[in-house]
């Protein structure tokens, strides 16, 4: 009975050991509600160029209910690093473009907005078990888009159908997403 209870454990804790095979060359597409009275459609994507180091950025596709239509672009930096053998720190610093174009706006006034910022974010991902994993982060943005600085929180599950395959289902109170989003992602290594 010992014996097998050791070799339980042996077992479990090595499956855990290996839980945190992250990934962070991968492409994304994902569907979210945007600020109440819209969703987007994005797409997303990122490269790790040298262990711990790569690009990463994204398109949104926005429609704000029958009011405007518009494009969200980021591109810049990421960083990560374990934390332990089930957890990784990811941080970026990106560029954040954002246009807007107002739908039944008179023709003399000016229908349109573009501000570039920076976009901020850090957060964890942790490997609960092999195929399953919590992601989260905080952002901070400075685009007058926005109106003021913001901040900007995100949460949700990542479940990998295989070894490169995962769907994700999630919260954002940020400034790409305000609302429930689902995503599809492939690992590429």
């Amino acid at each position: 009975m010992k014996k097998t209870l050791l070799a339980s454990a042996l077992m479990l804790a090595s499956a855990v050991a290996t839980a945190a095979d992250f990934k962070y060359t991968y492409g994304e597409v994902g569907y979210g509600e945007l600020d109440d009275d819209g969703d987007a459609l994005f797409f997303g994507g990122a490269v790790d160029l040298q262990q711990g180091f790569g690009i990463v950025g994204s398109y949104y596709a926005v429609d704000f209910d029958d009011d405007a239509d518009g494009h969200i672009f980021t591109v810049g930096a990421q960083f990560h690093t374990p934390i332990n053998n089930q957890a990784d720190f990811v941080a970026s610093v990106q560029l954040i473009n954002a246009d807007v174009e107002w739908d039944n706006c008179p023709s003399w006034a000016d229908c349109s907005e573009d501000d570039t910022g920076l976009l901020l974010r850090g957060g964890i991902r942790f490997a609960i078990q092999q195929n399953l994993q919590l992601e989260g982060d905080l952002s901070y943005i400075t685009n007058d888009f926005w109106e003021d600085d913001e901040l900007g929180i995100k949460a949700g599950v990542r479940f990998f159908v295989d070894r490169q395959l995962s769907l994700a289902i999630g919260l954002a109170s940020d400034q790409e997403l305000d609302g429930l989003y689902f995503s599809g992602r492939y690992d590429f290594k």
